[in-house]
C-alpha cells in the first residue's frame, strides 16, 4: 500500500509539472503580459505576506512544541518551516523527515509525540478552515447562486467538523508496537491540547492569521492577472490552498490546476485561477530557493555539532 500511495505521488508529481509547463507555454503571451504590469510593490507584498505566513506558522509550532518543554524559538522555528517547505518539493516528503530529525536530534522531541502534535494542528487546521470555507460558500451563493463550489465545500466542511469531533473523544490504546506508539503519542497531544485550552486558543487564532494572509496573498495573486475575484471567493481558495500544502501530492501543477477547476466552478475563468496561483507559487519557490536554503544550512550544521558533541562525550 505504501509503496502504491508512493508510485502514486510521483506520477502525480510528474504529470502535473508536466502539464503546468504546458499550460505556461500555451499561455505565455497572458503571462508575459501580466508579469509586465506587475508592480514591484505587489510582488514585494507577496513576497512579505508569504513570509509573514511562514512566520505565523513557526509560531503555531513554538505554541505546540511548548507543551512539551522544548524551546524552540520564533527564528529557529521559522527556518525550519522554510527548510520544511523546500524539500517537501521532492514526493518523498523529505523536509517533513528532516524536520523530524532534527527535533529529535537537537531538541530530543519522539517521533510519536512529533506526530501527535502534527495531528492536533491538522485536526484543528481542517476544522477552522471548514468554517472559513463554509463562510465563503454563504458568500458565493448569495452573490452567485454557486451549486457545485457549494456542494463540494460543504462536504469538505463537513468532513472538518466531523474530524474535530473524533479528535474530541479519541483514547490510547494498550496496544504494542511501532503503530499503536505513534497512536498514543496522537492521543496524548489531543488531551494535553484540551488540558491547555489557553495554548489551543491562541494556536487557533495563529492559524485564522495564517487563512487571512493566505486569502491576502490570492487577492494579490488574481489582481497581478488582472483578474480581481470576491472576497468570498478567497475565503474559499485559501484553505483549500493551505490544506492542499500539507498533501505531497498537491505539487506543481495539481495544486494549480484544483485551484483553477474551483475558481472556473464560482463562474471565473479557469486559466486566470491557475495563472495566479502560479504567480503566488512563484513568489513560493523564490522564499523556498533563498530562505529554504539558508534554513537547511544552518539545521545541517546544528545537527553535526550536536552529533559531534554527543561523539565525544560518549569517548
Amino acid at each position: 500500500m505504501k509503496r502504491a500511495w508512493r508510485l502514486i505521488e510521483q506520477v502525480l508529481s510528474v504529470v502535473g509539472f508536466a502539464w503546468l509547463c504546458w499550460f505556461i507555454y500555451d499561455s505565455r503571451d497572458t503571462i508575459f503580459e501580466g508579469v509586465a504590469t506587475t508592480s514591484a510593490f505587489d510582488l514585494a507584498a507577496l513576497i512579505g505576506l508569504i513570509l509573514v505566513s511562514w512566520f505565523a506558522m513557526g509560531l503555531q509550532n513554538v505554541v505546540l512544541l511548548k507543551s512539551q518543554n522544548v524551546n524552540l524559538g520564533a527564528g529557529e522555528s521559522l527556518l525550519v518551516h522554510a527548510s520544511s517547505s523546500l524539500l517537501n518539493y521532492v514526493p518523498t516528503r523529505l523536509g517533513t523527515m528532516f524536520r523530524f530529525r532534527y527535533l529529535l536530534q537537537v531538541h530530543g522531541l519522539s517521533y510519536d509525540r512529533n506526530l501527535g502534535l502534527i495531528a492536533l494542528r491538522f485536526g484543528l487546521l481542517l476544522a477552522i478552515s471548514a468554517v472559513m470555507a463554509t463562510i465563503g460558500i454563504v458568500g458565493l451563493g448569495l452573490v452567485d447562486g454557486v451549486k457545485d463550489a457549494a456542494l463540494t465545500l460543504g462536504l469538505f466542511a463537513v468532513a472538518g467538523i466531523v474530524v474535530l469531533l473524533f479528535l474530541w473523544r479519541v483514547a490510547p490504546s494498550q496496544g504494542e508496537g511501532l503503530l499503536w506508539r505513534l497512536w498514543n503519542g496522537f492521543v496524548a497531544a489531543i488531551h494535553e491540547g484540551r488540558q491547555r485550552k489557553d495554548r489551543l486558543a491562541i494556536l487557533a487564532v495563529l492559524i485564522v492569521v495564517q487563512l487571512a494572509l493566505g486569502a491576502i496573498r490570492m487577492d494579490i495573486a488574481f489582481d497581478i492577472v488582472g483578474t480581481p475575484v470576491d472576497l468570498p471567493l478567497l475565503l474559499v481558495v485559501s484553505p483549500v490552498v493551505v490544506v492542499l500544502g500539507l498533501f505531497s501530492f498537491a505539487s506543481l501543477g495539481v495544486r494549480e490546476a484544483i485551484i483553477g477547476g474551483l475558481v472556473a466552478a464560482t463562474g471565473h475563468n479557469f486559466a486566470a485561477g491557475v495563472i495566479a496561483a502560479s504567480a503566488e507559487r512563484a513568489a513560493l519557490l523564490l522564499l523556498c530557493l533563498t530562505l529554504g536554503v539558508v534554513g537547511t544550512a544552518v539545521m545541517s550544521l546544528r545537527m553535526r555539532a550536536v552529533a559531534r558533541a554527543e561523539d565525544e562525550s560518549a569517548s
